[in-house]
């Protein structure tokens, strides 16, 4: 009887043990993410959230907060998933916390306008939710084209809080959303990386600005910098690539190239970017060949059916060029027809279900099956019965293979 009460005891300080051990590594990993949030390092903090959920699953505390992040980091499903448990968590009551985090994701998905009320006095107050609720509406409005009152929500943002580093990486991607490489962008990015020199996806962002500038020196430095840091960021490695093409030196940029290959042989980007190379040697053949593997996977890409034009041109097939030509002509219509309908109509009528339905069509043409699936969702917020977008929408899971959800959307329109 003496051993097993020791086994007992002995097993209830092993119990207590491992109890203790998994509060501390669950308190560990919160103020990590803590800290991570408190510096809108939202991809370190989502890691260490995930982390503490392991040790304390039915916090109610953590899933609040990854849904937070997944929102910003724009995981929005696993954003809604967690704003689920939280409430099952709570018994079905929401609280005032979680309640404030569905109307942020609501107005990052689509329905911006319809939420806008009920967010906005939290910024006119100066609460102290008030840079998460500008955030969600800036990207809200930026998504629905509603330029404007984006503007207005990244003045008062900054008005808030001058320097708070998210605000100026928002306003240099509403810059660069607003119609290309712009000074107010560079200068926003290169500002956000004095406050905060680790933020490697700023820099990478900086990297990629001063590249449309056609500044390359600039950019190559950047990119450089971001490699130093993390030698597999696809984006970087990419990005050094072009900048490297960009100032002439070819066989640097091919080594480049086709190393990224190697690991990643599916990239269309890279593909594309090692054809322009081989002509810049007047290598035609060679780049004809990858462009005809990046129109595989891209069937409407501009800038391969060119390069692939201008390769078939070289090679006298007059027959197969005046092809391209039509093809080229055709895609350059509907881009051109895509942008004029977004800065135009969109803009002066935002909330007309027409207008976003031939948005989301034009995309759909152009073999941008996400954007234009994305469009069709809109335009059925504002007219949940418009047909085409219901039959848009039913073509679109049909693609994917999502029977059920291409037969929710098929007995609409039966109920119709």
């Amino acid at each position: 009887m003496r051993a097993v009460g020791l086994l007992l005891v002995l097993g209830l300080i092993s119990l207590g043990g491992w109890l203790i051990t998994i509060h501390f590594l669950a308190e560990r990993y919160l103020r990590q993410a803590q800290r991570a949030l408190e510096r809108q390092r939202y991809a370190r903090a989502w890691a260490d959230l995930n982390r503490a959920k392991t040790f304390r699953p039915r916090s109610f505390e953590i899933h609040l907060q990854l849904a937070r992040v997944a929102r910003q980091l724009g995981k929005f499903e696993e954003a809604d998933e967690h704003l689920r448990r939280c409430l099952d968590l709570h018994g079905g009551y929401p609280t005032e916390a979680d309640q404030l985090e569905r109307l942020l994701l609501r107005a990052q998905t689509g329905e911006v306008e319809v939420v806008f009320p009920y967010l906005w006095p939290y910024a006119e107050e100066k609460r102290p939710e008030a840079a998460a609720v500008l955030e969600a509406l800036c990207y809200g409005f930026v998504g629905e084209q509603l330029m404007a009152m984006a503007e207005r929500c990244i003045r008062r943002w900054r008005q808030i809080d001058p320097d708070n580093i998210q605000a100026l990486v928002c306003e240099g991607w509403f810059w660069d959303q607003s119609g290309g490489p712009t000074p107010e962008a560079q200068e926003n990015y290169a500002r956000a990386l004095e406050l905060d020199p680790k933020r490697d996806d700023i820099r990478l962002r900086l990297g990629i600005a001063y590249l449309r500038a056609q500044n390359e020196r600039k950019a190559i430095a950047c990119f450089k910098e971001v490699l130093r840091q993390d030698p597999h960021n696809e984006g970087a490695q990419l990005g050094l690539a072009t900048a490297t093409r960009d100032i002439g030196k070819w066989k640097e940029a091919r080594a480049m190239l086709t190393r990224f290959l190697e690991e990643h042989p599916n990239s269309a980007e890279a593909l594309r970017e090692l054809a322009q190379v081989a002509m810049e040697e007047n290598n035609y053949p060679e780049a004809e060949k990858l462009l005809r593997q990046v129109l595989e996977k891209e069937p409407y890409d501009y800038r391969a059916l060119y390069g692939l034009h201008v390769c078939v041109r070289q090679s006298g097939r007059k027959v197969e060029g005046r092809e391209l030509s039509v093809r080229l002509e055709r895609v350059r219509r509907l881009e051109r027809s895509l942008d004029n309908l977004i800065r135009g109509k969109l803009r002066a009528q935002p909330k007309d279900p027409e207008v976003r339905y031939q948005v989301g069509l034009l995309y759909e043409q152009l073999g941008v099956e996400a954007s234009a699936s994305q469009w069709f969702l809109r335009t059925l917020q504002v007219d949940g019965n418009h047909q085409g977008a219901l039959k848009s929408m039913v073509r679109h899971h049909e693609k994917k293979g999502e029977k059920e959800k291409a037969d929710e959307y098929r007995s609409r329109i039966r109920e119709r």
